[in-house]
């Protein structure tokens, strides 16, 4: 499913955030969204998501105007895995899983054996089977966002939305997400947008980035084209050099320390000067 932005301003009420984004994701491919902390990427993906309401433009999903659509549709063609959630009740792993098949159910419908087969494994398919009886409050932060993946998957929606996935899990398990994020973009040509802290688990496995700066989109384009050390130290206000690995691979490396003049919120404040990328 075609994910595309245009003209879209995002914020809250008075306060706008993000203005005038104009972004195509093709079908099939991952997007990494990366930007400074406070930058307003969870945000956009809500306004995605239509948990609020775009101030102004429009999210089209397949060509259809996210403005449109039900919340039933909207579920059925959008998984969202955010940062966090909150539970009113403290389920299992596979409960949570289950909850998945919700979108595919009636309203008066309750998850059979099959759902809670198919939900067990796509535990073990994300390598959390033994989460499965375990109390989601009682999880690590890491393993509740393994399990909230699962629970995307289970879903099984044409577009997914991940809020920094990797953000709470060791090398290992975000190599895990990356992997199956991946498989599921690629494999069953699902669109992903993803948001990441870590230019480089973007170079290795999305084919295109978006790099948000003082209020708007510096530019969007393939992976190798925008993390350039140019676009990134200007993005972070840090100095920022590519380098090829001697397995030929493009790595970032920032500066040890950050510039003395100017702090990173100090920088997202500026306007891009005049022949920056579009």
């Amino acid at each position: 499913m075609r994910l595309e932005l245009s003209g879209l301003t995002v914020g809250y009420r008075d306060h706008v955030v993000l203005r005038g984004l104009d972004l195509e994701v093709p079908v099939g491919s991952i997007c990494a969204l990366l930007g400074p902390n406070g930058s307003g990427k969870t945000t956009l993906l809500r306004n995605i998501n239509a948990i609020l309401k775009p101030l102004e433009g429009k999210v089209m999903l397949g060509g259809r105007d996210l403005g449109s659509m039900s919340r039933k549709e909207i579920a059925l063609a959008m998984a969202f895995v955010p940062q966090s959630t909150n539970l009113p009740f403290n389920y299992t792993g596979l409960d949570m899983v289950v909850m998945g098949k919700t979108p595919h159910m009636s309203v008066w419908s309750s998850p059979g054996p099959r759902a809670r087969e198919e939900a067990w494994e796509v535990m073990e398919s994300v390598g959390i089977g033994h989460l499965a009886e375990q109390y989601y409050m009682q999880m690590s932060a890491g393993e509740r966002q393994l399990v909230l993946l699962a629970r995307a998957v289970m879903q099984d929606a044409p577009m997914l939305l991940l809020d920094e996935p990797t953000s709470h899990l060791d090398l290992r398990n975000q190599l895990v997400i990356m992997n199956m994020v991946r498989r599921i973009a690629h494999g069953k040509k699902a669109t992903v947008l993803i948001t990441l802290h870590d230019p480089n688990l973007a170079l290795r496995y999305c084919d295109y980035a978006a790099l948000l700066y003082a209020g708007g989109i510096l530019g969007h384009g393939t992976t190798e084209e925008m993390l350039s050390g140019e676009n990134l130290s200007r993005v972070y206000g840090v100095e920022v050099s590519c380098e090829l690995t001697e397995g030929g691979s493009m790595v970032v490396v920032p500066a040890c320390e950050p510039p003395p003049h100017a702090s990173p919120a100090e920088d997202r404040c500026r306007a891009p000067s005049p022949g920056a990328p579009e």
